[in-house]
């Protein structure tokens, strides 16, 4: 049987050190994989950026049933669910099933062999996404995943991975229209994994991933109900939350924190979100970057990073300014101004009246901004 990593050292079945005690154990059942999803290398061993050792299944499941674990996790893989239902009748804790489920009658076989929570996964956030990166099947799972959890209220859960190519209004929506049917989430970063057809793609931004953390924690709290987006799609208007928000999502004591996540930064806090990790995950939620292309009398190219204020800011183009190197003074005097266009305006004329500048004016310059962060 194969165990994460953190759950074997745990158990004493591998030497090994934890920054904090996990409270679910994993198992990864099923020696193979016949599905093709392109961000997976579950056959070859790796699940996301876990490494999962093989023992004996008498040697984990009597560490596991004298442990002081809360819940055991079966990750099973495309031909792992007959075995999975007979491990579920063997572990003494209550359990929790994700798999490729694809009818009512497997969710209610798992429940009658013990399976206290099921997870049926979504990953893509929508069907045209879910076709590319071979995961499929979007519009039966979602209406299996309501239909699932109409009978079993409260005991059924997908996941989510943020990072595939959808919009932060995309993944919004998706979220909300769950929770309306009665569907837990777990959220995931998307994690390149070395070997797959995704090794090259770019993991989720912070920003992205934490914004989509508080709406996760809204919605599913009923704390919000209605959003609003920038022309980027990305959310804007949403309101403050507990800490609890930036936890790892799922059923109860799930605590994968590091399954996609480096633990000097981890998109997702496995047990305790301190004073200065919540103050920095606010201040990464509440962070933007834009860009624009404007054409004035000469073409310029703005790239903003910005809050309520102006963080960062790169002007380039084919303007001249004389001398060149005050352009770099201009940027670093738009630091920390108000995201206002007549503050912008102001500065900018300051700028004009110590340097020749061709191709822009205060108005223009000032325009091409706001245009970034719109």
């Amino acid at each position: 049987m194969r165990i994460s990593l953190g759950t074997a050292i745990k158990l004493g079945l591998q030497d090994g050190g934890l920054s904090f005690s996990p409270k679910t154990a994993y198992l990864l059942i099923g020696e193979g994989c016949n599905y093709g999803c392109k961000y997976c290398d579950v056959s070859h061993g790796m699940l996301a950026r876990i490494t999962w050792p093989s023992f004996r299944d008498d040697l984990v499941l009597d560490a596991l049933n004298s442990s002081d674990f809360e819940r055991v996790c079966l990750q099973v893989t495309g031909t792992g669910m007959e075995e999975a239902l007979e491990i579920l009748e063997m572990v003494d804790l209550p359990s929790s099933v994700c798999a490729r489920i694809t009818d009512l009658e497997q969710v209610k076989l798992s429940f009658k062999r013990g399976a206290d929570t099921i997870g049926i996964a979504l990953d893509g956030v929508t069907p045209k996404i879910s076709d590319e990166i071979g995961r499929g099947g979007f519009e039966e799972t979602l209406n299996l995943l309501k239909e699932a959890a109409k009978i079993f209220p409260g005991r059924i859960w997908t996941h989510l991975i943020i990072g595939l190519g959808e919009t932060e209004r995309d993944a919004v929506e998706l979220t909300q229209k769950l929770h309306d049917g009665g569907v837990g989430i777990a959220l995931f970063a998307f994690t390149p994994v070395k070997g797959t057809e995704m090794e090259n793609f770019e993991r989720p931004s912070m920003n992205t991933y934490r914004r989509m953390q508080i709406a996760r924690y809204l919605i599913e709290n009923d704390l919000q109900k209605e959003f609003s987006f920038n022309s980027r799609d990305e959310l804007i208007g949403f309101n403050d939350v507990e800490r609890e928000a930036f936890l790892t999502s799922g059923c109860e004591s799930c605590d994968r924190g590091y399954y996609d996540s480096n633990p000097g930064d981890p998109y997702n806090f496995p047990d305790i979100v301190n004073d200065e990790d919540y103050k920095k995950a606010i201040g990464q939620a509440r962070t933007w970057r834009g860009s624009n292309v404007y054409k004035a009398g000469k073409l310029i190219r703005i790239f903003v990073e910005y809050s309520d204020y102006i963080k960062d800011v790169r002007i380039t183009g084919d303007f001249f300014v004389h001398p060149e190197e005050s352009l770099e003074g201009l940027e670093r005097s738009l630091i920390g101004l108000p995201v206002d266009k007549n503050a912008l305006e102001d500065k900018i004329k300051e700028f004009m009246k110590t340097a020749q500048v061709f191709g822009f004016d205060e108005r223009s310059l000032s325009d091409a901004i706001m245009g970034a962060v719109v």
